[in-house]
């Protein structure tokens, strides 16, 4: 019995230190959220999956805007905060089936199993600018938060997962632009 229960206890042992690791190794540790090596890999499960099936995905491209000053203003535990917080809200704007991942930094990409069409994507992304800017404090601090999101859809835009994000990448850029630009005040000159 004793050897039983001493064997037992060192299988949960092994158990619990094997999903640790595992955790380690496919999750950021700060937000939760699926990290850029195991992101990657499920991407490309999924694509075979969708070339064999002739479907369509897409994938989002969101970088926060200001996150830079945020953390520098008012230090790295307000970034982080702001980094959950923008985790959070990826995930709800998403169904189960899709895929949100932290990429590094400020940066966080999406993949969006299944879609009919450009506006069902379209409509994600509104959801989660909507709800972004809703955001107005963090940790005690006014902060409205904003975020940029490009995307591409498969295989439309792209076969690969390089060629896909690189689409979005610069779609995301577009979004920034176009973002700023709104915000400029035209100066009559009579």
């Amino acid at each position: 019995y004793k050897y039983m229960k001493m064997h037992f206890e060192s299988e949960r042992i092994k158990n619990k230190a094997e999903k640790k690791l595992y955790q380690q190794a496919n999750y950021d540790q700060l937000t939760g959220l699926a990290n850029r090596h195991y992101f990657e890999d499920y991407f490309s499960r999924i694509l075979l999956s969708h070339k064999r099936q002739v479907k369509k995905l897409a994938l989002l491209y969101v970088d926060l805007n200001d996150f830079k000053e945020v953390n520098d203003n008012l230090g790295h535990h307000v970034g982080d905060a702001l980094l959950q917080e923008a985790s959070v809200i990826i995930s709800q704007a998403i169904r189960g089936d899709d895929l949100a991942s932290r990429f590094g930094g400020d940066e966080f990409v999406v993949l969006l199993d299944q879609v009919g069409n450009e506006q069902d994507v379209k409509r994600v992304i509104n959801r989660l600018t909507e709800v972004f800017s809703s955001v107005e404090f963090i940790d005690h601090y006014q902060i409205k938060l904003s975020a940029s999101v490009g995307y591409a859809i498969y295989p439309d835009h792209g076969e690969t997962f390089e060629s896909m994000l690189k689409v979005a990448d610069k779609n995301m850029y577009k979004h920034k632009r176009a973002q700023k630009n709104s915000n400029i005040i035209p100066i009559n000159k009579d």
